[in-house]
């Protein structure tokens, strides 16, 4: 009896022995493992572990061998809108609403108002030469025929016309003690483009088919004056056929021959242009 008692005292002693042997020669845990918390460790000292527990609906299992990290509060929330109280509306990308009518926002159109009867004074154009031309630019007063006066580019038989070019004045001296004649038709040479061109040629019968005929009799300077007056009413820009008298101006804006022959044309971007031609009565084309 007593011997019996004695050896399952001595093979419990062993086996303690071994147990601690053997976790002394295991180690601690490695700190990087991590417990599930779904299997704790039981606490009244059984080694199986409680039944495990279905999920809530809606969350998510984590697997055993990976830590369970809760993530900081705000994790993948999306930030709120900044506030555009009081903020002006964005401006329309490019290529979006157009400019309101006659340019760019804030900015006017050029009101180019035609003076009548206006004394040009000095004259700051230098490009036209003492040659045959042309010149194309805008309209912007007009002088009729009067008494010469000192200062003024006036005198009775001409027409003055003031036109600029790239902010620069030049003076047209149209005859007016002549005939007159008015024809739509496209303006000869190139196309309109601001300055003083040398390049062109005019002649009434070649270019534009009219003759001597077409001609209105002789109405006086002042009745012609008035009717050149009359057609110059709506126009801004012009050209002028004519030949220069120095470097601020021209004048023989009638009939010349020899492809020379001066006119006044009006609008003379337009498919047809108008285009006022001069003569003199002795005249025969």
């Amino acid at each position: 009896m007593h011997s019996t008692i004695a050896i399952e005292l001595m093979h419990k002693l062993t086996l303690g022995l071994f147990l601690v042997l053997a976790a002394s020669a295991c180690g601690p845990l490695p700190p990087d493992v991590a417990v599930d918390p779904r299997h704790p460790t039981p606490t009244d000292g059984s080694t199986t572990p409680p039944a495990a527990t279905e999920p809530a609906p809606g969350s998510t299992i984590v697997p055993s061998d990976r830590p369970i990290v809760d993530p900081p509060e705000g994790a993948g929330a999306q930030p709120p809108p900044p506030s555009t109280a009081g903020q002006p509306p964005p401006a329309p990308p490019p290529g979006g609403e157009p400019p309101p009518p006659g340019g760019q926002p804030g900015i006017e159109p050029i009101d180019q108002t035609i003076q009548r009867d206006l004394c040009p004074g000095a004259y700051s154009g230098r490009r036209v030469s003492k040659t045959f031309g042309r010149l194309d630019g805008e309209l912007v007063a007009i002088a009729l025929p009067r008494k010469w006066k000192p200062g003024c580019r006036h005198d009775r038989s001409h027409v003055h016309l003031v036109v600029l070019v790239d902010l620069e004045s030049y003076d047209i001296a149209i005859n007016v003690d002549g005939v007159m004649a008015e024809i739509d038709a496209a303006m000869p040479g190139q196309t309109w483009d601001q300055g003083w061109h040398t390049d062109v040629n005019l002649d009434y019968p070649s270019s534009l088919g009219v003759h001597s005929n077409d001609f209105r009799g002789t109405e006086g300077a002042e009745s012609t004056a008035k009717r050149i007056e009359a057609e110059l009413v709506t126009t801004s820009t012009i050209s002028v056929f004519g030949t220069g008298y120095g470097p601020e101006g021209a004048h023989n804006v009638h009939r010349r021959g020899r492809n020379h022959d001066g006119a006044l044309v009006l609008n003379p971007k337009a498919p047809k242009a108008r285009m006022l031609l001069f003569s003199f009565e002795n005249r025969s084309f």
